[in-house]
């Protein structure tokens, strides 16, 4: 709380400086369970030590829970055949220290929540327009409500379903060495890649100056390079890729992966670093490594113009 040195958790420091200043420590989110002593230092080593501290007033007491309460904000934009994101991890955020249940109130044909908060729904072309929204969140202690206004659009756009798309080898002869797996999951919505593995697909597709890639990533195993862009031919170019993870430095390392295992979604102006036609469009996942284990996850991948 004070001192001149750092030791344990430096969140809540003293600043009223021979004042009494009162604190509100949420002692429960740093440790939990059953504890034996409650403890008070003062430390100050010199020879004379005349260091002070006074505590005084001391309560240790459970928060008393309450109704929940949403605090996550929703995208208020939707598109014809685009999974929606209600925010960046797709979820109803709730502070509640009980149980919640989810519940749409007012949703769209095809709208589903489920029992963490993911809303699951891709509009059709027959749901252009707006659309009411009502999210209920419930604990046994009350309830709290979230309303609100999606504008689903056409947007100029290419989904790539990668179940329509044929893989082969890209990266030449330093590329892909076939020890790993390429799997096809979601229904087409995400391509794996495990081990060392680079691929790529034949798609013809002119970049412009306002194209954008979007796609969600995620890697349960770091390797060398996790690389996304689109080429010309398929031999292995820096000058196209993307790095979002690994242990290399190679190509455009703008745009990087946190490393949480979770999926992280991307929106990359592609077409401010390069632009024209494109033949392919490759995904990278290498690990040099006798045996590979590295993983790359792209899910939801699109591009905009």
């Amino acid at each position: 709380m004070f001192g001149t040195q750092k030791f344990g958790f430096e969140n809540y420091p003293y600043t009223e400086m021979g004042e009494t200043e009162h604190f509100v420590i949420p002692i429960g989110e740093y440790l939990s369970g059953e504890q034996q002593y409650l403890f008070f230092t003062m430390d100050h080593d010199v020879n004379s030590p005349n260091a002070t501290s006074i505590f005084s007033n001391i309560m240790i007491y459970e928060k008393p829970a309450s109704a929940p309460e949403i605090t996550s904000t929703p995208d208020l934009s939707g598109f014809v055949g685009i999974p929606y994101r209600y925010d960046t991890d797709y979820r109803v955020s709730v502070n509640s220290q009980l149980p919640v249940t989810y519940t749409l109130n007012n949703s769209p044909d095809g709208m589903t929540i489920d029992e963490v908060g993911q809303i699951y729904w891709t509009p059709t072309h027959t749901q252009i327009g707006s659309h009411e929204i009502s999210i209920n969140v419930l604990n046994q202690l009350g309830a709290n409500n979230q309303q609100f206004t999606i504008e689903v659009t056409q947007p100029a756009e290419t989904i790539i379903n990668f179940s329509s798309l044929t893989f082969q080898s890209y990266g030449g002869s330093y590329g892909d060495t076939s020890n790993g797996i390429v799997a096809i999951e979601d229904n087409g919505a995400t391509l794996k890649l495990e081990g060392n593995r680079w691929q790529a697909a034949a798609l013809n597709y002119i970049i412009t100056p306002n194209t954008t890639l979007e796609f969600a990533f995620k890697s349960t195993s770091k390797g060398d390079i996790h690389g996304i862009g689109l080429d010309t031919d398929l031999l292995m170019s820096a000058d196209t890729t993307f790095n979002l993870f690994g242990t290399q430095q190679y190509g455009f390392e703008n745009y990087k992966y946190t490393g949480s295992g979770e999926y992280q979604h991307f929106s990359i102006p592609i077409g401010q670093y390069y632009t024209g036609t494109m033949n392919y469009f490759f995904f990278t996942m290498d690990h040099d490594n006798e045996k590979p284990s590295a993983s790359s996850y792209f899910s939801r991948v699109l591009l905009i113009n």
